[in-house]
């Protein structure tokens, strides 16, 4: 009689990570994953490239122009345009000039632009805009709108006067 040799395990199991259709899925994700990367990525570039530097001389007449479009009825509305105008003024000394004024108040800065030796022509201008701001607390509305338009357009003047010679048009 032949004998017959049973094997000691009848069911042989194959855990589920080592079958054929886990590993095609998880292929089918990896791709999936990696199209979506370089989509994001794709589209992060494409969207970086579109943001147009504007010159610094360019932005501050670009706000003087939205600035000079406000008219002035009161005291308290005069006040908010000459803090506006004199933070477009700061942002443009930084930004042409490298100037680290942000937190400097009005007095501050003409003592640090008469430190770092300032074209005292242009300092002289700048000065009298940072006064502007004292000046219409005692001014009446008619007047008070006549000094913000010379002002403005004193800053409209300095901004054009410390264009670089290669960029004016």
């Amino acid at each position: 009689m032949k004998q017959k040799l049973h094997d000691i395990y009848d069911v042989w199991h194959v855990p589920f990570w080592q079958r054929p259709w886990f590993f095609w899925s998880m292929c089918v994700l990896a791709i999936c994953a990696l199209l979506l990367l370089i989509g994001l990525v794709i589209n992060n570039y494409r969207s970086r490239k579109k943001t147009v530097t504007i010159a610094p001389w360019d932005a501050a007449l670009q706000a003087l122009e939205l600035l000079q479009q406000e008219k002035v009825m009161t005291i308290e509305q005069g006040g908010n345009l000459y803090a506006t105008l004199t933070r477009i003024l700061k942002k443009y000394l930084h930004q042409r000039y490298g100037f680290d004024i942000a937190s400097k108040t009005d007095d501050e800065l003409i003592v640090y632009l008469e430190h770092h030796n300032f074209d005292p022509l242009l300092l002289s201008d700048i000065r009298e805009i940072f006064e502007g701001s004292v000046y219409i607390k005692f001014a009446h509305v008619q007047v008070m709108q006549e000094r913000i338009e010379k002002d403005l357009e004193r800053s409209r003047a300095f901004i054009k006067a410390t264009v670089p010679a290669q960029t004016k048009k």
